[in-house]
């Protein structure tokens, strides 16, 4: 019993400063965690670029179609970190730290999430996704190109030194050691005889507790990083949703518009010319570009710079509007809530249509916009509003002290390996799996970063030229089958008679 209490008391006090350590200065922050989780030690990245591979505005119609394999590389594409660093000196302060935006955006955590951004699959890719061999081919791909062994290098290694320096110190202090001939060591230091200093009272100094308390204290922890994950998956697939339920109603919207026009179903019964009903769409496309164009900048942050989004609006409203909206661009940019103005221009582009559309497709459009703007809400929610911070902290917390402590209850496991050697790896793995679990969280919680937002809102303004150009090659065509029409008219005309 009293060789039991000795190395438990040693092992309290230094869970004690550990814990200490953790919970830092306040009740909110942990100034040992918040390093782990965002101040990466092992790589200073540099700024890379992450300009997209082709601009969004202006682009030649000749340019506009892409092959697949294309699609699948702008899927990738990163949007521009840098150019805007004039805004990025505030430092955040919050948990007693303070952060560099600047130091933030260019951290090997941000650079590695950027590497996780979401692509589409083709069936190539779903075959290759289900094969035999992905056991292991993922087991032994390069560990450059994986994203959390990177941003858990810190973790990794901090932990590890752990277990160094317990070996370390029971083998000099209390159990001695084995040499590489297979020769045991006793302890040099408690072997000491030394009448000014008791070094034996190292012998009862150990660095080990016992393995039982992080058997009961697993399941609880588990159960916390299941919810954790769920929680962030849940975010990532409802944050899909509303950005593709966007694209969509603003397609059908097009589409809509473009019949609708042109039907003549309106009070007046007239038909616009050809020219006014593309000329109607395009302020409608243009201004449905704006509000998505909008929302990306508000999702984006500082990875999408005021200089890129502006130039994109005055392009898109060259492009599209018409003479009499040509200052909504401006009127847009100087908004204070320039997304809840993209929604008004919306419905400023379909109040010219009113003449020569039903009442019922009227209404139908502007409940379209309705639910582009819920959706809107939904998506700045999701930014807004991460899991609720009292329960990820406890998480973090238990998650770092329980592994942190972990090393010592895996002494005794390994009293069979050579000097306890196969601690270390075994630690290492540890801490691999379960930080990554955490951080896998981490990455799905805040979904807009890694989606592929540049290649949807491209396609928007694809569709917005698809509408157009087949608007103007209907009528065309139409003359083609009039002319044809005509031409066999008379000519049967002239057979009868």
């Amino acid at each position: 019993m009293k060789k039991w209490s000795s190395s438990t008391s040693l092992c309290l006090c230094l869970s004690t400063l550990l814990l200490s350590s953790f919970l830092g200065n306040g009740n909110n922050g942990s100034t040992f965690v918040v390093a782990f989780q965002h101040l990466p030690l092992h790589s200073k990245a540099t700024a890379t670029s992450r300009a997209t591979s082709h601009p969004v505005l202006p682009r030649p119609a000749a340019t506009r179609k892409t092959d697949a394999a294309t699609k699948k590389s702008s899927s990738t594409s990163l949007r521009s970190v840098g150019e805007n660093k004039d805004q990025c000196n505030v430092p955040y302060e919050g948990d007693n730290c303070k952060y560099d935006y600047d130091d933030l955006l260019d951290s090997g955590l941000e650079q590695n999430r950027l590497g996780s951004m979401y692509t589409r699959f083709d069936h190539d890719n779903w075959l290759q996704h289900r094969a035999s061999d992905r056991f292991f081919r993922n087991l032994f791909q390069s560990l450059s190109n994986y994203p959390i062994f990177q941003s858990l290098l810190d973790e990794v290694g901090l932990l590890v030194a752990l277990s160094v320096g317990i070996i370390v110190w029971n083998a000099l202090f209390v159990y001695g050691y084995t040499d590489f001939n297979g020769i045991y060591h006793e302890s040099p230091i408690a072997a000491m005889e030394d009448p000014a200093f008791p070094w034996d009272v190292f012998k009862n100094c150990k660095l080990e507790l016992p393995i039982d308390p992080f058997l009961i204290s697993g399941g609880p922890l588990g159960l916390l990083l299941v919810f954790r994950n769920d929680a962030s998956f849940q975010r990532y697939n409802e944050g899909f949703h509303h950005i593709e339920k966007i694209m969509s109603n603003f397609q059908n919207m097009l589409l809509m518009a473009s019949t609708a026009i042109g039907s003549g179903g309106g009070d007046s019964g007239k038909v616009p010319t050809k020219e006014a009903q593309i000329t109607m769409v395009k302020d409608l496309g243009g201004t449905s570009f704006s509000l998505i164009r909008t929302l990306q900048h508000e999702l984006s942050g500082k990875f999408d710079s005021v200089a890129k989004y502006e130039n994109d609006i005055l392009s898109s409203y060259n492009t599209f509007a018409s003479p009499q909206s040509s200052g909504g661009a401006q009127n847009l940019l100087s908004s204070k809530k320039k997304l809840f103005r993209a929604q008004y221009d919306i419905h400023q582009a379909i109040e010219p249509m009113t003449p020569y559309i039903s009442i019922l497709d009227k209404r139908t459009l502007i409940n379209t916009v309705n639910d582009v703007a819920l959706q809107c809400a939904e998506s700045e929610r999701i930014y807004t509003t991460p899991i609720p911070l009292l329960y990820t902290r406890h998480t973090l917390k238990f998650l770092t002290v329980w592994m942190s402590l972990m090393p010592f209850a895996l002494y005794d496991v390994f009293e069979r390996s050579w000097n306890h050697f196969l601690m270390i790896p075994c630690i290492a793995v540890l801490t691999f799996l379960f930080f990554g679990i955490e951080e896998i969280a981490v990455y799905l919680e805040e979904p807009f970063s890694i989606l592929p937002l540049d290649e949807m809102v491209e396609e928007v303004y694809d569709s917005i030229e698809d509408v157009t150009e087949w608007m103007a090659d209907g009528e065309t065509g139409m003359k083609e089958v009039n002319g044809k029409l005509d031409g066999s008219t008379k000519t049967t005309n002239v057979e009868v008679a």
